[in-house]
């Protein structure tokens, strides 16, 4: 059973694609998805990116909604608290520290989000999966749908 993540657009996309390698959250994620290929589903909702994140048009997979994109496996997480002074690393795993320092300095952590999940080895789908999506971390994919995506992936997706 393939676990899935609801993301907005247009960062479901940068995520599918590999341009955006971490996720902003407010909690760490369930164990169960770490390390594990799970499905990236780009919700209904679509945000504005703030200036200066993107420059040029955006890929097409950021313009679809309601659809699995691709997919990715969670590697780690790196919690993150605000000072005054800038922010610091609470805590951090499946990536080394100096790593978790390289995430925390990211263009894509959103101030106010405590935890950066993580991203590695993404495949954009060729042919996004309609579905519905769910607001709970690390659902999972109705059995037609994952079917879909793993015989993508299987024929090679990228």
């Amino acid at each position: 059973m393939m676990k899935a993540l609801t993301i907005h657009q247009p960062y479901a996309g940068l995520v599918a694609l590999g341009h955006k390698p971490e996720e902003n959250r407010g909690r760490r994620p369930p164990q169960s998805i770490i390390g594990v290929r799970s499905a990236i589903h780009a919700g209904l909702v679509t945000d504005l990116l703030p200036d200066g994140l993107w420059t040029g048009p955006l890929p097409d997979l950021c313009a679809v909604t309601g659809a699995v994109v691709g997919t990715g496996v969670v590697c780690g997480w790196v919690e993150v608290n605000e000072w005054t002074d800038g922010p610091y690393i609470a805590d951090y795993y499946g990536v080394s520290g100096a790593e978790a320092i390289k995430h925390m300095r990211s263009k894509w952590r959103i101030r106010g989000h405590r935890v950066l999940w993580i991203y590695r080895d993404c495949i954009p789908l060729p042919s996004p999966v309609p579905c519905p999506g769910q607001q709970m971390l690390g659902w999972t994919l109705p059995p037609g749908v994952e079917a879909a995506v793993r015989g993508q992936l299987s024929r090679g997706a990228a």
